[in-house]
């Protein structure tokens, strides 16, 4: 007890002295550094990373998710085109067989970009149908089938066109050629 009495006492005395003068500025400077020194750099680059690792993550979830949407409306398509229109799989497949002939022989030709982007809308158009397809009411699933029918007749069609427009050209070519090797 005479000991606390003893302290109470001296900083009774010493109270201005003590009110007086603060701790040393370079201990501050040292505490700072130490809240704010490498390990707290270390923290925040280690929440910066997680929270792209969580992003990231998200990303390829939705990704993924969005594939397997994708991928059972198509197949609900499909069976629903087994069911409903069982002759209009073999006209697919004999379309397809066609176009994918065609194809072959305009990559021989080197047509551009252009052809293939067209193509590639026609394919759009097409998988949009088939998904219409497995949302339509009852009733016009044929008119739906017919368009898809339609859209490859039309794929054929310009596939067709753009055969025949460059081997027109080619051969106008050629022929060029020869009258200027003969003169």
């Amino acid at each position: 007890m005479q000991t606390h009495d003893f302290l109470e006492s001296f900083v009774r005395e010493n109270r201005e002295a003590f009110d007086r003068e603060g701790p040393d500025p370079r201990l501050w400077k040292q505490i700072d550094q130490q809240l704010h020194g490498p390990s707290m750099r270390r923290l925040k680059t280690v929440r910066i990373l997680r929270a792209i690792a969580a992003a990231l993550l998200l990303l390829i979830t939705g990704a993924v998710g969005g594939r397997l949407v994708g991928y059972k409306q198509a197949s609900d398509a499909t069976a629903l085109l087994e069911q409903t229109a069982p002759e209009f799989l073999e006209a697919e497949q004999y379309y397809q067989q066609q176009i994918q002939g065609k194809l072959t022989q305009l990559a021989s030709y080197n047509p551009g970009e252009t052809v293939f982007r067209d193509l590639d809308q026609l394919d759009q158009v097409m998988e949009e149908l088939k998904t219409e397809l497995a949302k339509a009411p009852q009733g016009k699933e044929q008119e739906i089938i017919s368009n898809l029918i339609r859209n490859y007749q039309t794929k054929m069609a310009i596939l067709e066109l753009v055969m025949n427009r460059l081997e027109t050209n080619q051969s106008d070519y050629a022929k060029q050629n020869e009258h200027e090797v003969n003169l």
